[in-house]
């Protein structure tokens, strides 16, 4: 399993690598009911790897991956489904390559961020926008390798992460942020990291980004911050101020807010406990504190 989402009625959907939920069909992704129970009559076989859901409030749900087929209808690694529980016949956005992340901006359009090269037929290296039904929208800012995930902050500036040494022609490492509606750079936010940025998200909290990646430096400083168990370990531990080296080299790939305390908590992809790489960063430079964050650790099979 590679990512969940919760709609407005708590149904939870999942994506992944899995053939079967509950010893029943369901390829690559599944719906569950608010008691955990399988939903009998939900069913969206992907022929290939689905990587991320997005639930909308509307009750429709957005799936991107790897994958050419969704309920054996040609949806080449973009697809939503409807409240009705079918593929949108109406939303039609073929990509050419992966399709990593999926967010929706304040205006309803839909940010993809991937491996592909066009969209629809239309050029867009790696990150794109796309409409309600899938038209491409003019915004053409695109990165000179994969774009892994991206975060819009209140302002509606877009925030992109990922593998690339330059973002809409400029040097950005791994890290950049661009006005939606200009397509502008933003020449302040620069942090750099020395490895691949894989999942971001925004706190509200202090109004700051959070990235985990693999990472082992970040706006010049070390950090590679302790806040979940190393793999096969049984004692937990916390994220210090300061810097430490994590105890196996292990990356995170995944990142999220905790809403009580603004803290990021962050897991390995496919429940593998290794350690936490993250930072918080403000809008212009890198934050200076870190926040204490309790991990249990589970026992792996």
């Amino acid at each position: 399993m590679l990512d969940l989402a919760v709609d407005a009625q708590n149904n939870v959907y999942a994506t992944g690598v899995f053939i079967n939920v509950n010893s029943t069909l369901r390829a690559g992704l599944a719906r569950l009911e608010p008691n955990g129970s399988l939903s009998p009559g939900w069913v969206n076989p992907l022929n290939g790897i689905g990587l991320q859901v997005l639930a909308d409030p509307d009750g429709t749900l957005m799936v991107v991956g790897a994958f050419t087929q969704v309920s054996f209808l040609p949806r080449s690694r973009v697809a939503r489904i409807t409240s009705a529980g079918t593929v949108d016949a109406g939303f039609v956005a073929n990509a050419d390559n992966t399709v990593f992340s999926v967010i929706k901006d304040g205006g309803g359009r839909y940010v993809l961020g991937g491996n592909f090269r066009n969209i629809n037929g239309q050029a867009r290296d790696r990150l794109a926008i796309v409409s309600s039904t899938g038209s491409v929208d003019p915004f053409n800012v695109g990165a000179n390798a994969s774009v892994l995930s991206t975060v819009i902050l209140p302002d509606q500036s877009l925030v992109v992460g990922g593998d690339f040494s330059q973002f809409g022609g400029l040097p950005r490492t791994r890290l950049a942020r661009v006005n939606l509606q200009t397509g502008i750079i933003d020449p302040d936010f620069n942090p750099q990291p020395d490895q691949v940025v894989v999942s971001l998200d925004y706190r509200s909290l202090d109004d700051a980004i959070t990235a985990a990646g693999a990472f082992n430096r970040i706006g010049g400083l070390d950090r590679i911050g302790h806040a979940l168990a190393c793999r096969h370990s049984r004692s937990a531990s916390t994220a210090t101020t300061g810097s430490g080296a994590g105890p196996d080299g292990h990356s995170c790939f995944a990142v999220a807010h905790c809403p009580d305390r603004g803290c990021p908590v962050s897991t390995e992809l496919l429940e593998l406990i290794g350690t936490l790489r993250y930072t918080g960063i403000n809008h212009s430079h890198l934050e200076q504190t870190w926040l204490k964050v309790p991990f249990v650790p589970k026992e792996l099979p």
